[in-house]
This record gives C-alpha cells, structure tokens and sequence, in this order.
C-alpha cells in the first residue's frame, strides 16, 4: 500500500510540474516577439548630416552603460517602442548651436545635449570620486572609475 501511495504522489507531482512547465513555455513563446532589442558593444554618435562636424565622431560603449536605467538618456522613450535617435525624435534636433542668452534652447542643440549629459555625468563621477578618496585617506584604488572628460579623449584626432 505504501508504495502505491508514493508511486501515485509522484504521478502526481510530475503531471502538475508538467503542466506548469507547459504553461510556463507557452506564455515564454507568446511573449517572445515582445522582445526588446538592447544594442551591445560600441555604438557610433555622429553629428547630423547637415552639420559641418569640426572633430571625429565619438564611439560610445553603450554596454559599459547597462548599471544606468535607460531613462536616463533616453529620457523620452517610452518602455513600448524602440528608442529613436535624439535628433530624429524632436528632442535635441536643433542644427545651429543657439545664440548667446538662449540657455532654454541651448539643449535643444545636439552637441549641447550630448555634453551635458555625458561629461555632466563623468564629471559628477569624478567629483564623487574625490570625495570618497578624501574619505578614505586619500587612496584611488577603491573609488569608482569615471569616463573621459576631455575632448581628445572621445574624439580622437
């Protein structure tokens, strides 16, 4: 009786694991073309077509950004659709840098939006890191690493 018992406990377990799994396989198969695409590697940032760009275009390591959420570049996508390019979406589309005294259009200006955010964000690293270097006597090998604040460091010659 006792083996009959286990024997029928395992048929059991095996038919629910086995419909769970099912179940489980199918909602993976019918979200699947749901997936997002995220671009790896290096990603190449140029200025518009209609700019005359004075330096080299930037080869941007998109993955060595995955520990940031993506909103906080993309700060117009919406989670749905594929991200668009800043200077296709109406966000930092404009092709002459706006004149002095127009700081609210300054980012419109792709160059000014890319600055902004990218050495703003390498800059803020640095001046944490500082801080955390002082903090712990004044040692570098514990801080964390920033990306390129000059110029000849994202657009080589």
């Amino acid at each position: 009786m006792h083996k009959v018992s286990i024997a029928l406990l395992c048929i059991i377990g095996v038919a629910v694991l086995g419909i769970t799994t099912g179940m489980a396989g199918s909602e993976v198969a019918s979200s699947s073309d749901e997936t997002m695409c995220i671009p790896m590697g290096i990603l190449t940032l140029e200025a518009p077509e209609t700019i005359d760009a004075k330096r080299a275009a930037v080869d941007f390591p998109h993955s060595a950004h995955f520990e940031y959420a993506c909103m906080t570049c993309h700060h117009q996508w919406t989670a749905e659709e594929p991200v668009q390019s800043c200077q296709t979406t109406g966000c930092h589309d404009l092709d002459t840098p706006p004149g002095p005294g127009n700081s609210d259009e300054s980012i419109l200006y792709f160059k000014n939006a890319f600055h902004k955010s990218c050495l703003g964000c390498h800059r803020r690293i640095k001046a944490l890191n500082k801080k955390v270097a002082m903090t712990i006597g004044g040692s570098d090998n514990r801080v964390r690493p920033t990306g390129p604040t000059g110029c000849t460091r994202c657009h080589p010659k």
